[in-house]
């Protein structure tokens, strides 16, 4: 799970629909390249009683009494905004409020319409939001370093309040200036635990992606080795290695190893939600002094 961090454009981008009062998704026109993020997430929420903001956002995150992780299935849709809310790639938000009179596209009058943006945006088809596991050892930006067990990329090894918990594999070395790994030839991905090999067809083909298509997102997730993100092992089989975990600063307090990946990630899901509501608190207090 990821901190989240508030995102001024992202915000001012959810005022601008907010004040559309328009019952549907979509964004506001912009520049082109000016949004901090290509893809962007959207909850929305309305009420038209005695609003706070802070409602909207425990109501998506309500949604995961109804949502199965195994299957993916939803039993009472919808689960999209719980899952946008825990989207562990999901960094920053940008939420904002708008009173309409009326509603367009649903019967509602005098409402406050709620608007939260995420970048990047999470929801996609087939994919789970998070992995279940030890909290802290799949950051996905590729720095592992925690904070009250969710991933903090704002933090450096002179930080107290947080811990470097990288877990490198296949003979990878965690470099401790920045709590990331450094992998050996024929090793790539954020913990070293993927093979140096692209995974489509289309790398380097003719038609296809030729490297100079590396500078687009999905060529570069896809074709690692083509994009020279990583060093194709022309040695041994490293997989023998084993994984080394390192902690930088408190260790864990008796019995934490002994619990189960379900407590553990659901730990880190309230810590994710528990962060949401502090942030959003601090930044919506003003509006109601």
């Amino acid at each position: 799970m990821e901190y989240m961090f508030w995102n001024e454009y992202l915000a001012s981008m959810a005022e601008d629909w907010a004040k559309t009062c328009r019952w549907e998704h979509g964004q506001p026109s912009r520049p082109s390249g000016e949004p901090p993020f290509d893809q962007i997430g959207q909850n929305l929420y309305v009420y038209n009683g005695t609003f706070d903001p802070l409602h909207g956002i425990q109501a998506f995150y309500d949604e995961v009494a109804y949502y199965d992780y195994d299957t993916g299935a939803c039993s009472k849709p919808p689960c999209g905004h719980y899952t946008q809310v825990v989207w562990s790639k999901s960094v920053e938000l940008g939420c904002a409020y708008a009173y309409c009179s009326s509603m367009i596209n649903i019967d509602l009058i005098n409402a406050n319409y709620l608007v939260c943006n995420y970048g990047p945006a999470g929801n996609y088809v087939g994919q789970k939001p998070f992995a279940k596991g030890k909290p802290c050892t799949g950051c996905s930006s590729g720095h592992f370093w925690c904070d009250n067990d969710l991933c903090r990329r704002d933090c450096t090894a002179q930080s107290s309040k947080c811990q470097c918990r990288a877990a490198c594999q296949n003979c990878a070395t965690t470099v401790r200036s920045n709590c990331t790994c450094s992998c050996t030839p024929g090793w790539t991905g954020i913990d070293c635990s993927e093979r140096c090999e692209d995974r489509n067809a289309y790398c380097g083909a003719n038609p296809g992606w030729p490297v100079s298509w590396c500078d687009k997102d999905y060529v570069r997730e896809n074709c690692p080795a083509l994009c020279s993100l990583c060093s194709v092992n022309t040695g041994g089989d490293s997989s023998i290695c084993k994984t080394t975990t390192t902690t930088t600063t408190t260790t864990a307090a008796p019995g934490d190893d002994n619990q189960d990946d379900n407590n553990m990630t659901r730990d880190s899901t309230n810590n994710l939600v528990g962060n949401l509501l502090l942030l959003l608190t601090t930044l919506f207090v003003s509006l109601f002094n």
